[in-house]
């Protein structure tokens, strides 16, 4: 990881940048599998690329059950998971090292446990996207008309943090290590210079037949999506995982009706190489690692497969063709609706080319998929 760079500013946006997949893109109309999405949302000047991964999800899960397209909150995941950081923090060092805004920004870049999904871009995409589905089960979600914070450019962000850094600061040199309560850092967050507020607890939902109910926000997506955190894993390249493993779990999961989570590394020297040509040429090279992204697989596709949804047929028999037979798979990311330009077809929606996922399970950090757990299992142990 690039540590010498000591503006967070300037290190959020080359990360971002780097996460912006650039390969070609895919046409929306290039579906082997066909999973209702709700539309592409950027995540602006803000590393939260996981949680808008994880909201695409559920999204997804409500539009295909139920028919109604909700616009859930990504940023109030990340309000909790920053009060999180904050908390363990405030554990784990004296206040002496964080006695002001500078020394409190300093301390983000540190691999400290529990310290590496927010504050600091360049953190492992893996532990982020696990994090996201404890959040969910830990504090639910909330629809953006309940509570929406939105950074509209890279000053907005750096103002935020920057007033997170010198209260954080205050409160460590008032109360000291281990005397800083949730409850004050959820203060903090919440304050006017901060996200203004916290994410409710509950929230009034319209249902489709016209019924206004209130939930709670943790319960929300199993009532109305049969969303349960506890029917996902994650899965990682290890001795009895590799790629053969991870494309079929992929697969079995877009059969099922399923967007995934992906996380991944990102290689400085292949922002503009998603084809097949730089890992045949020398499938042995080191390749240095420059941050990591978090997008939404929705769709694969085979060699010589052909545009247009395919009948279950068809789509059944491209399911059971070889992971050698990937050509590439389609994935919503919320970074390029951001920077996309109006030349490209359909903002938002790129490839990831089998080359690219040959690349990243050659490590277990560098690629993390979020599946249903009973799919984990059938993968992992044939059954």
């Amino acid at each position: 990881m690039i540590k010498s760079l000591k503006s967070l500013a300037l290190l959020a946006m080359i990360v971002s940048l780097a996460a912006c997949s650039r390969g070609e893109i895919a046409p929306m109309s290039t579906k082997t599998v066909d999973i209702p999405q709700t539309p592409v949302k950027s995540q602006g000047h803000v590393g939260f690329c996981w949680s808008y991964a994880t909201i695409g999800l559920i999204e997804s899960i409500i539009l295909r059950k139920t028919g109604v397209q909700m616009d859930l909150s990504e940023e109030s995941l990340g309000f909790y998971r920053m009060a999180e950081e904050l908390h363990a923090l405030s554990q784990k060092v004296e206040a002496a090292e964080v006695a002001d805004a500078d020394l409190v920004k300093k301390k983000v870049f540190e691999d400290l446990e529990g310290w590496d999904v927010t504050f600091n871009p360049l953190y492992n995409p893996g532990l982020s996207v696990r994090s996201a589905l404890q959040l969910v089960r830990d504090f639910g979600v909330v629809p953006e008309s309940s509570w929406s914070y939105k950074f509209k450019d890279g000053d907005q962000e750096t103002a935020l943090l920057q007033h997170i850094y010198a209260g954080f600061a205050k409160l460590m040199n008032t109360h000291g290590r281990s005397k800083v309560t949730w409850e004050m850092i959820v203060d903090l967050l919440s304050e006017k210079e901060a996200f203004g507020s916290k994410p409710p607890s509950t929230f009034d939902y319209l249902t489709a037949s016209g019924e206004k109910k209130t939930y709670d926000a943790k319960e929300f997506i199993a009532d109305v999506a049969g969303f349960t955190v506890d029917d996902y894993t994650y899965m990682i390249p290890d001795a009895t995982i590799g790629y053969d493993q991870i494309v079929k779990a992929i697969k079995l999961t877009l059969e099922r009706g399923l967007a995934i989570p992906l996380s991944y590394m990102i290689y400085e020297e292949t922002f503009n190489e998603w084809d097949a040509s730089y890992s045949v040429q020398d499938p042995n090279r080191e390749f240095k690692q420059d941050g990591g992204h978090v997008v939404l697989v929705t769709d694969f596709v085979n060699v010589g497969g052909r545009p247009g949804s395919v009948p279950r047929d068809e789509m059944l028999a491209e399911m059971a063709k070889p992971s050698s037979a990937l050509d590439y798979l389609i994935v919503k990311n919320s970074w390029d609706s951001h920077l996309a330009s109006p030349l490209l077809r359909h903002p938002g929606y790129h490839t990831m080319y089998q080359s690219y996922l040959q690349l990243l399970v050659k490590k277990p950090v560098d690629i993390t998929i979020v599946v249903p757990r009973d799919i984990a299992f059938q993968v992992r142990y044939g059954r």
